[in-house]
């Protein structure tokens, strides 16, 4: 970006009274971005929020009726590139921001909320989240019910309170809050209200010695067929018989990694980094600072070019290691979860833990060894269905497109 750019505000009237500086300065954008448009048509930058395609006497009109879209002052569907320098300025700000109303607003686009079908489970608690995110907590305060619970939900995880200080925190709430008050009384009530948020994920039972998993074809198996080995844990009852309970000797946990790629694409501020290692500006190419910067990434690119031309395709990364959950001075357990990062994002964004997508929790106690690629089939066949390409809604441009998404680096965290 060039020079401060808030005459773009600053000088337009609702009355249609503007300064001649915004004029002058909004014919010149107009021209300019004529002049790089080869279809005679260029995107509006007023309320349509460069979603539309309109020719140069509309887009005029349009921009004196409604002026530009806010935080507009990087011109990137005219003829300009991302800022770095703006990008890290925004990340600054990127925690302490409440934007509930925006995410549920981007969430819409995931669901057909008008098909005249039986609505699906999925929409009816999107539907109940859209009723608390507008519900008061009580009628003394503008704070929703929605926003009460989540920032309380993300203190939970950032000082690390247990299930019973959780409940105990919500009764005296419920204590101190004037009657009548919408507050969940416990850590259930207030996860079955968030549940709408969250992903799925899925516990597939292994083998205790992680030689295969009861998984697809052999979900309903109950011994292991390499080994033999009992797949549910077996105890004595009080008459001295051994009984199968219905307890797993071990649960792989799988989180898929698709629903949340999609999910990026829904914020326009999202869609937009994701465009990042193809469009955007960076200040030092001598450097490398990003994967794009690599011989592995050029090298794809050259191996698909189709694949390389758009930059709404996803480079993932893999990473793994293992931990001990329980502290190093409790009994020797440790498990390993397996971690998915978009590469696409810029620099300021891509190693931040919030795109570090959690994908697998391999159980222990021991490192699973050469077994480890069996932990990994359900992540490996994902990735291959990526590979085709999946359908998503990029709601930088309003429109659907087919993504593929690539595995470009597979490693061990240090």
């Amino acid at each position: 970006m060039g020079d401060d750019r808030r005459w773009m505000y600053d000088g337009w009237n609702r009355n249609q009274a503007h300064s001649d500086e915004w004029i002058a300065k909004s014919n010149d954008f107009i021209n300019r971005a004529f002049s790089l448009s080869t279809i005679d048509k260029i995107r509006c930058p007023c309320k349509c929020q460069n979603a539309k395609l309109f020719d140069k006497f509309t887009v005029s009109k349009q921009l004196c009726r409604n002026g530009f879209v806010p935080d507009y002052e990087t011109w990137v569907f005219h003829g300009e590139k991302y800022s770095t320098v703006a990008v890290e300025e925004e990340e600054n700000d990127w925690e302490g921001i409440d934007r509930m109303d925006e995410m549920l607003d981007e969430m819409q686009l995931e669901f057909n909320l008008n098909s005249e079908d039986e609505p699906t489970p999925e929409v009816t608690e999107f539907f109940r989240l859209l009723k608390a995110s507008e519900e008061p907590l009580h009628e003394h305060t503008k704070v929703t019910l929605l926003a009460f619970v989540t920032r309380l939900m993300a203190i939970k995880s950032k000082f690390f309170f247990s299930n019973n200080c959780y409940n105990e925190l919500m009764k005296l709430f419920g204590d101190v809050l004037p009657q009548p008050h919408m507050l969940p009384k416990d850590m259930y009530q207030s996860k079955k209200l968030l549940k709408g948020l969250g992903m799925r994920y899925r516990k597939i039972d292994i083998c205790p010695d992680n030689c295969m998993l009861f998984w697809k074809e052999h979900k309903r198996e109950q011994k292991c067929l390499k080994c033999g080995k009992a797949r549910y844990i077996e105890v004595v009852n009080d008459d001295g018989e051994t009984v199968t309970t219905e307890v797993a000797h071990k649960q792989l946990r799988y989180m898929p990694i698709t629903p949340r790629l999609k999910r990026l694409f829904l914020s326009r501020r999202m869609a937009m980094h994701m465009r990042w290692h193809k469009e955007g500006e960076q200040e030092n190419n001598e450097v490398m600072v990003h994967p794009s910067d690599g011989d592995a990434w050029k090298a794809l690119d050259s191996f698909d070019p189709k694949f390389a031309k758009d930059a709404r395709n996803v480079r993932i990364g893999l990473a793994t290691d293992g931990f001990r959950p329980f502290g190093q001075t409790a009994a020797s357990y440790s498990c390993w979860p397996v971690f998915a990062i978009p590469y696409n994002l810029p620099p300021s964004l891509c190693m931040k833990y919030e795109f570090m997508f959690l994908c697998l929790v391999i159980p222990g106690p021991e490192h699973p060894g050469p077994k480890l690629n069996v932990m990994l089939k359900p992540l490996i066949e994902e990735l291959q269905e990526l590979w085709k390409g999946i359908e998503a809604y990029d709601n930088l441009v309003t429109l659907m497109f087919r993504g593929k998404a690539p595995t470009c680096d597979v490693s061990w965290l240090p």
